[in-house]
């Protein structure tokens, strides 16, 4: 069997193996339940009021992220090829604040209306709806 016999086969193979994957994702078919990966990118908070400390005096200061990480906080940064979002006369706390508080609310089934695919988030519950903490917790 000479190459380019062989190539056909292969090709031909590969083809066959290809087809039904591209049948099957369909452009306008909803997208699969879960997070959607971000795209590499580059922002600027900019003239935000940031508090570094509880009781600190807070300063007015631009923030830059990169890939969803602070990389450089100052008084002024050059925006470049950041994409700019003004935030004047908001604050920025880093973070001293405990967004956690443990509630006590009935679970809801997965398939319920509404449910997140996610177990950690349950936008359905409502936590005025338990029987409440403990006393001792």
């Amino acid at each position: 069997m000479n190459i380019p016999t062989l190539m056909t086969l292969a090709l031909g193979a590969g083809m066959g193996h290809a087809a039904p994957l591209a049948l099957a994702t369909d452009p306008l078919a909803p997208r699969p339940n879960g997070p959607m990966p971000a795209p590499p990118s580059l922002h600027l908070i900019d003239n935000a009021t940031v508090h570094t400390a509880p009781g600190a005096e807070p300063s007015v200061m631009d923030i830059l992220i990169r890939d969803g990480r602070i990389v450089r906080i100052a008084g002024t940064i050059e925006p470049g090829a950041a994409r700019v979002w003004d935030a004047e006369g908001l604050h920025v706390y880093a973070g001293f604040i405990d967004a956690y508080v443990p509630v006590s609310a009935g679970a809801v089934a997965a398939n319920t209306p509404g449910a997140h695919w996610s177990p950690l988030v349950s936008p359905h519950r409502d936590a005025l709806a338990g029987a409440g903490l403990p006393a001792d917790d």
